[in-house]
């Protein structure tokens, strides 16, 4: 069986370099043997994931002995995509070489900590990584482990951004999670086994981990992992985006803490710019402003979601403060 997502991985390095520098963009993995989909694609896992990341589960799913269906069929599940923020501007201002080498460590560890979590690795590649909670074992709490990995993970990095000043205070991870049912399995009858996973939930990830560069948030969520994580996790609303329907109109959140490591002030935060955002949607523009303010934190936190809806408010409320005369 090919280990999960490595297919994919393989072509990773040469969707980001012109042609005539995917001679190097395979080298990490000439290293593990020859490219090739069943050849020597389970060696990427044994090669680039740690030990203590290959759980008795995520094996089984890389060598055939996991027990699960051969035809295809529905699982609930919280689809995680974890990228890195501000990843073409970083591509465009540095050297190829160390373009690959920040954004393949950023791919091997963010792998390993999902797999290490439980996780089921479905993809890792320049678009990055995908994984599924809640497949192949089913979970009733996949949607409070994926919004907790992924603050994990965006705890982790910026420590070791704030430890080491090589690292730009720009260069960040993202991330988008969506819960729902995929339809997916092993397609056992093919030459080179490999899975079959679709559904509206992967796409909506994906279109997650997009959106936070738009609003400058760490990740964002739909309402119904918000619906399954509200008690355990501290979230804030954002804004309403079209769906995969054009007709549809989906609310995202973004997790902030631990609803267990959240002090009084962070509450008090998350309810004004809440009611910050209902009092914006009623176009009752001075009296979000004013909540807004209150959502504050120090000076040397920053905040770009709310900074994003100052910058709207703004022209806003100047007109509200214009008088008659200067309006004419």
């Amino acid at each position: 069986m090919v280990c999960p997502g490595s297919a994919r991985f393989t072509g990773y390095f040469s969707s980001l370099f012109p042609p005539y520098l995917r001679w190097y963009s395979h080298w990490p993995l000439r290293k593990a043997g020859r490219l090739s989909y069943g050849g020597t694609a389970r060696i990427w896992c044994e090669r680039f994931l740690p030990i203590a990341s290959r759980k008795k589960e995520f094996r089984g799913l890389s060598d055939g002995t996991t027990p699960s269906d051969a035809e295809p069929k529905a699982y609930d599940v919280s689809v995680v995509v974890c990228d890195l923020g501000n990843k073409l501007a970083f591509a465009e201002d540095s050297e190829p070489a160390a373009f690959a080498e920040a954004t393949s460590k950023f791919i091997r560890e963010t792998a390993a900590q999902l797999t290490k979590e439980g996780a089921y690795l479905h993809a890792a590649d320049g678009e990055g990584v995908v994984a599924f909670f809640g497949f192949p074992i089913p979970s009733t709490e996949h949607a409070q482990k994926a919004v907790r990995v992924v603050l994990d993970l965006m705890k982790t990095f910026r420590e070791s951004r704030e430890r080491n000043e090589k690292i730009s205070r720009n260069w960040n991870i993202c991330g988008g999670i969506s819960s729902g049912v995929i339809i997916a399995g092993a397609l056992k009858d093919s030459e080179r086994p490999l899975l079959l996973a679709s559904g509206e939930p992967i796409e909506l990830a994906r279109r997650f981990c997009a959106l936070n560069h738009f609003y400058g948030s760490g990740a964002l969520i739909d309402t119904p992992t918000f619906d399954q994580v509200s008690e355990t996790v501290v979230a804030r609303p954002i804004d309403f985006v079209s769906g995969l329907n054009s007709h549809d109109r989906l609310e995202i959140y973004e997790p902030l803490w631990l609803a267990a490591e959240a002090t009084p002030e962070h509450i008090a935060r998350r309810d004004s710019f809440w009611s910050a955002v209902v009092l914006y949607r009623e176009k009752r523009w001075a009296e979000a402003y004013n909540e807004f303010q209150k959502a504050r934190g120090s000076e040397k936190e920053e905040d770009p979601p709310l900074q994003f809806y100052l910058r709207r408010l703004q022209p806003l409320v100047l007109q509200l403060t214009e008088s008659p005369f200067e309006s004419i």
